[in-house]
């Protein structure tokens, strides 16, 4: 009888997840993504990790709409003898961003954690009460609770860069966005169990 049991619920779990399954992977997208409106602010963070630039233009962006008036560019990957803040800050240029407004990074992070610890450290320096922090959708929801957390002394804003690489309502028809998923969900659930 047990064994009976066990097996329609498992039948009943499976034609669950087969019928429903759009609506689950659409909230598995979903979940991922957390966006505030964007107001007025002393600073502006773009996080790295980013190699279309769709995280840059969009503080780019921002800084040209008046909502603060410097912006900080993080990414302490090397490429070709540059970092990625170095790379993004001159592309950023070379598409009409003021220069002198916008500063690359030079911390050596290689975590989400540990860019909201050092970029925590540098605002407190500097008495920054609000800021815009921009980086791709998918990964919205967990940047904005680790800076929070690191943080919640400053008021954080998570702004989502326009780009269209992570669609949330059909992101499992596309390989690159099923690796997206599959990581950004590995790491959501790592920061949740504190490893």
């Amino acid at each position: 009888m047990r064994k009976l049991k066990l097996v329609l619920a498992l039948a009943l779990l499976a034609g669950s997840l087969w019928f429903g399954s759009n609506s689950i992977l659409i909230w598995l997208g979903a979940y991922l993504v957390n966006v505030q409106e964007p107001q007025k602010a002393d600073l502006i963070v773009v996080l790295g990790g980013d190699t279309s630039g769709s995280r840059a233009m969009k503080g780019c962006e921002l800084l040209k709409n008046g909502l603060a008036d410097r912006l900080w560019l993080s990414g302490s990957m090397e490429v070709f003898g540059k970092t990625e803040s170095t790379l993004a800050a001159e592309f950023l240029t070379s598409q009409g961003c003021t220069a002198d407004k916008v500063t690359p990074l030079k911390n050596r992070v290689d975590s989400t954690r540990d860019e909201a610890i050092a970029i925590g450290k540098m605002m407190r320096e500097q008495g920054i009460r609000k800021y815009l922090l921009v980086t791709s959708n998918f990964h919205t929801r967990r940047s904005g609770k680790v800076f929070r957390e690191m943080s919640p002394e400053i008021e954080a804003m998570v702004v989502s860069a326009n780009n269209s690489d992570f669609p949330v309502d059909q992101w499992w028809k596309f390989r690159h966005s099923r690796r997206t998923a599959f990581y950004e969900w590995l790491k959501t659930i790592s920061y949740w169990i504190g490893l």
